[in-house]
């Protein structure tokens, strides 16, 4: 998900979630709740606008952990995302708060390497283990 609404860069550097995002995101998140999404883990690339959409993302799906991943910020390429991303989280549904143009490429990314050597190290250590793309 991308962060929401921030303020300009020239009113604050750090572009803290004007209250128009913060409300955009609380919806979502109200929106998300009444249709049942569970999870497990929030992370966020450590940039104000996504902690603070994670927050309100958390608050609103009832979920106690959020998280900074590396890989997330704006110009990350998204090997680094997904190696954080499928290294840390052994189980369980994950939310992405983070920017474009990062986030686009990171859902374009096929179920290729590394996905496909995670899989071959998880399938290793456990043959019953389903992968994307396997």
């Amino acid at each position: 998900m991308q962060h929401g609404e921030a303020v300009p860069a020239e009113v604050d550097p750090e572009r803290p979630l004007t209250a128009d995002g913060a409300a955009h995101v609380r919806a979502v998140a109200a929106r998300a709740a009444v249709c049942g999404v569970q999870v497990d883990r929030i992370v966020h690339s450590g940039k104000r606008r996504a902690e603070q959409t994670a927050q309100v993302l958390a608050e609103g799906l009832r979920c106690d952990r959020v998280e900074q991943a590396d890989g997330l910020k704006p110009s990350d390429p998204p090997d680094g995302a997904i190696e954080a991303l499928v290294e840390r989280d052994r189980a369980g549904s994950v939310v992405i708060v983070g920017h474009l143009p990062s986030l686009d490429r990171l859902a374009s990314q096929p179920a290729t390497p590394p996905w496909s050597s995670w899989c071959r190290r998880r399938r290793s250590r456990r043959r019953r283990s389903r992968c994307p793309g396997s």
